[in-house]
């Protein structure tokens, strides 16, 4: 069944195709997003680069046997070297030297919060227009290591779009995932690639005490923030300060990566940098928690026109139109249109 969303499959903006920790200096891998078959590599320079997989020479895949010579790809089928900004640096049998003109193909990267993100963008040349914004807890001592401990990568059938709209979406947490009561749209914010959403939720509500509020319920501020629709950042402060950074790799038309990391305020971990204590009962939770949206958006029918409720229209609504942004103009105009409160 196709999800019928009702634009291109790949909005522009910073969006996850690998843990940083899992691409070690002169490894290359064979990766697919986009709709494209690409390739990854690091460098000796520990640089991660990302491109078309294929050697203009004659289509050979550079992801599958290539090698990294210096920070440089060599094509494995006869031995072409390509640059990391995609120029053909040399044809080892070739009285030429290079092919100067040529140029593959090359995604702008940045490593952030142990995740490497590429640029995608229908603009040319598509440079990007922003960056990750600064998450200053992924490298505080005090905070354990969210790498290796806490990722995890689910591949599952959805756009992209569908989980950030999760920040506007406050009555499933109830119904999807167990709350005792639906949370309160607190207040939401749209300033360019930047949407923000504050709900405010209660934690072990109906309960004297469970593992993760072990004094009584407690309410928290729960701050999304999505920085377009590839990557995220969700804050608590109750019932324990933690960070959680998500990201959406479109693979095709219909299936994404949903790549999840987390820290929380733990200085008792082991020195190895492990979760510890709410820590890792927080962590516990929200990795079983992510994946129980997955059945919705796997099955449903993503609607042009919501039919709201009263509730949530202006939200939602404000989401959309905010979203219809990071598309092409042609798309954009017709997303604005549809998102009307109804």
């Amino acid at each position: 069944m196709a999800l019928r969303f009702p634009t291109s499959l790949s909005p522009e903006g910073w969006f996850p195709v690998a843990f940083s920790h899992e691409l070690e200096p002169g490894q290359v891998k064979p990766i697919e997003y986009f709709n494209e078959k690409l390739v990854i590599w690091r460098g000796v320079d520990g640089e991660a680069y990302v491109q078309d997989a294929f050697c203009l020479h004659l289509g050979a895949h550079r992801g599958v046997k290539g090698e990294v010579r210096g920070n440089d790809l060599m094509c494995p089928w006869h031995g072409w070297e390509w640059s990391g900004d995609g120029r053909n640096t040399r044809i080892p049998y070739g009285s030429e030297g290079c092919k100067k003109s040529a140029r593959i193909r090359t995604y702008p990267v940045n490593e952030w919060c142990g995740l490497v993100l590429v640029w995608n963008s229908h603009r040319t040349p598509a440079e990007p227009s922003w960056l990750p914004p600064e998450v200053p807890e992924f490298n505080d001592p005090d905070w354990y290591a969210a790498h290796p401990h806490s990722t995890t990568v689910h591949r599952t059938k959805m756009h992209p779009q569908m989980p950030m709209e999760n920040a506007v979406d406050p009555a499933h947490i109830q119904y999807v995932h167990g709350a005792d009561q639906i949370p309160k749209q607190v207040s939401f914010t749209a300033d360019g690639h930047w949407f923000q959403s504050v709900v405010s939720m209660e934690y072990g509500g109906g309960r004297a005490s469970t593992r993760l509020t072990p004094d009584g319920p407690v309410t928290s501020l729960v701050d999304m923030n999505c920085y377009g629709v590839g990557i995220s950042v969700i804050r608590w402060e109750l019932p324990i300060p933690t960070v959680q950074v998500t990201g959406f790799g479109p693979v095709d038309d219909e299936m994404t990566d949903y790549w999840f990391c987390q820290t929380s305020y733990c200085p008792q971990t082991a020195p190895s940098g492990e979760p510890a204590g709410l820590g890792a009962e927080f962590l516990r939770i929200q990795q079983r928690v992510i994946t129980q949206d997955f059945f919705a958006w796997a099955n449903m029918k993503y609607l042009d026109r919501p039919l709201y409720a009263a509730e949530e229209a202006k939200a939602y609504s404000a989401f959309r139109r905010w979203a219809a942004g990071l598309y092409p103009d042609a798309d954009a105009e017709r997303m604005r249109e549809l998102a009307t409160e109804s």
